[in-house]
């Protein structure tokens, strides 16, 4: 997971909203990079930005294998969400306004 901070001299709040951004890809391709431009435009508007990478990966030869690469990526953003919850503090982050999303996959 990467993480994208506003300008800390424009901007001196101590608490700030968090998005956590998650790639699309099917649940066998794309990475966290795909978000850096969006993540680097929420961080000018003062939000602390996360770009997630999750476990990627199915046997596309057996459909029911989709469920569990759906409920791995699943297991990966709740933990994101976690760790950003539980790291707020040094973060900078307002837990009463954490904010999620993605495409496709994500």
């Amino acid at each position: 997971m990467d993480a994208y901070y506003p300008d800390l001299n424009a901007d001196e709040i101590a608490q700030r909203p968090a998005i956590l951004l998650i790639h699309g890809g099917g649940f066998i391709g794309g990475n966290k990079s795909t978000w850096a431009d969006e993540c680097l435009s929420f961080a000018k508007k003062g939000y602390v930005a996360f770009s997630l990478g999750y476990r990627l990966g199915w046997d596309t030869n057996d459909p029911t294998d989709q469920v569990l690469a759906v409920y791995r990526a699943h297991q990966d953003a709740r933990a994101a969400m976690r760790f950003i919850v539980a790291n707020a503090a040094t973060y900078g982050i307002d837990t009463n306004w954490l904010f999620i999303g993605g495409s496709s996959a994500g």
